[in-house]
């Protein structure tokens, strides 16, 4: 499977390589502490970089179309990190078929802004796990962005492992691929993309 990845990654240009041709820069990206297979934490700081570079956001703003601050968090990260409740995440995710859609919530979805503003703006859609209770409490804290990216990278990589999608020895290109994709549209949408491809 990992040359068949492998090939996928370069197609896609979505690949450590290509993150390094266009020299994100990462000096004020925080470095991670774990491994993740063959992601050294170097690794994923670029990865984190090539993030920033297609949010294209600043770490106090968010929007429908980009998510939450620099990292361009989305309802699927914030329910699987514990942020937000099922109940929320269920109606923004409810009849979701978009897999490529990328955002806050699905642009497929019938929200319009101010819905999704107003339920994030309530204190009981929230877990109170990191302290957050409302999008400011993410939106004011920079170092809890890239932490909860990363805590977004160990759980999707965690569950790649358990889908026998990767093995973890992968080159860093099939894993930063898989495991960023994973990151932000959820297992079940990279498993069908890849199974399409593979």
């Amino acid at each position: 499977m990992a040359s068949n990845l492998t090939e996928i990654a370069y197609q896609l240009g979505l690949g450590v390589k290509s993150v390094i041709v266009q020299t994100a820069d990462v000096t004020d990206i925080p470095l991670p502490t774990q491994l993740l297979g063959t992601l050294t934490p170097a690794v994923q700081q670029i990865m984190m970089g090539q993030r920033r570079l297609q949010v294209v956001q600043n770490p106090l703003e968010w929007s429908i179309e980009k998510g939450i601050g620099v990292q361009g968090l989305n309802v699927l990260q914030l329910y699987d990190l514990g942020l937000i409740k099922p109940r929320v995440f269920d109606n923004f995710s409810a009849g979701n078929t978009n897999t490529d859609s990328i955002g806050l919530v699905p642009s497929t979805l019938p929200f319009n802004e101010q819905q999704v503003y107003d339920t994030l703006a309530l204190k009981t859609a929230w877990t109170g796990v990191y302290n957050v209770y409302n999008v400011s409490d993410i939106l004011t804290r920079t170092q809890l962005q890239y932490t909860l990216i990363q805590d977004s990278y160990i759980l999707s990589y965690n569950s790649l492992i358990s889908a026998n999608i990767i093995n973890g020895t992968e080159d860093i290109e099939v894993l930063s691929m898989t495991v960023g994709l994973t990151s932000i549209f959820g297992l079940a949408a990279v498993s069908e993309f890849l199974g399409g491809k593979l």
